[in-house]
């Protein structure tokens, strides 16, 4: 098993507000107008707005492969053009591995393409050499390539979609416990950027870990192969994120008690 589970924390891009709405003031201020338009062009419905208007501020990766044993957790804040190029060269680094993220059809894909194009980045390892194929691309919504584990659990918008928070707690897993989405933007502004690349490194494990769960129950790992991996991920957090090992420890033995009972 070979996959990068991944995760982009951003902030609305002043900038980008001030040319296209014609905005002024500091940072703050036009994020805020930006917030406002957006609920009076939706009706009052959401002050969401869509990719383009977003800043990459950080990025979190855990690379898997376990067929050599190895588990690399990461972060980075570096400027947003440098992010989104580390992005796609830790994918090619991998050798475009299966890519595992959260909304990552509906946001952070979205927004990398977006930057890239704003900055002019090479997104090679991530379209595919040829875009044509759709095995190829990481962008096809249904491809086994890159899973959108929100949008795949969701049956592609038969049911509603969940926040990552909320299926993680359900599976036993500790999740923003560093920080919320809510918080990003305040803590840019702080420059707190070893809290920020905290929060963007433990929603990429989550992800990981509720994969490798999802992966067990359609049937693509066996419970051997599930086993070994997430001691393989246990052993690599034990010491920086504890709280996982133990939730680790938790699947293991349900697992047994399982057996045990069904014996």
């Amino acid at each position: 098993m070979r996959f990068l589970s991944f995760d982009l924390e951003c902030v609305l891009d002043a900038d980008a507000g001030r040319r296209v709405y014609g905005f002024a003031g500091t940072h703050r201020e036009v994020r805020e107008q930006m917030r406002q338009a957006r609920r009076e062009e939706s009706q009052g419905k959401t002050d969401f707005l869509p990719p383009a208007f977003w800043r990459v501020v950080s990025v979190g990766v855990m690379g898997v492969d376990t067929m050599k044993g190895r588990v690399h957790l990461a972060a980075e804040s570096q400027s947003e053009p440098s992010l989104v190029q580390w992005f796609a060269d830790f994918v090619d680094l991998m050798g475009r591995p299966q890519l595992v993220s959260w909304n990552g059809n509906g946001f952070d894909l979205s927004v990398c393409r977006y930057r890239a194009l704003l900055y002019g980045i090479n997104l090679t390892p991530i379209y595919g050499k040829d875009a044509r194929w759709r095995d190829e691309s990481y962008l096809y919504r249904y491809s086994e390539r890159h899973v959108d584990l929100m949008d795949a659990l969701a049956n592609y918008g038969a049911s509603p979609n969940h926040k990552l928070a909320e299926v993680a707690r359900i599976a036993g897993l500790p999740c923003k416990t560093v920080a919320t989405g809510a918080d990003v933007e305040s803590l840019v502004e702080a420059e707190d950027w070893a809290r920020i690349e905290a929060y963007v490194k433990e929603d990429a494990l989550v992800t990981g870990f509720l994969f490798l769960r999802w992966q067990l129950t359609r049937g693509q790992v066996t419970r051997v192969e599930f086993d070994r991996t997430l001691d393989l991920l246990g052993a690599e957090v034990a010491e920086t994120h504890p709280e996982f090992a133990r939730a680790a420890g938790a699947w293991r033995r349900e697992h047994l008690q399982l057996v045990e009972a069904t014996a």
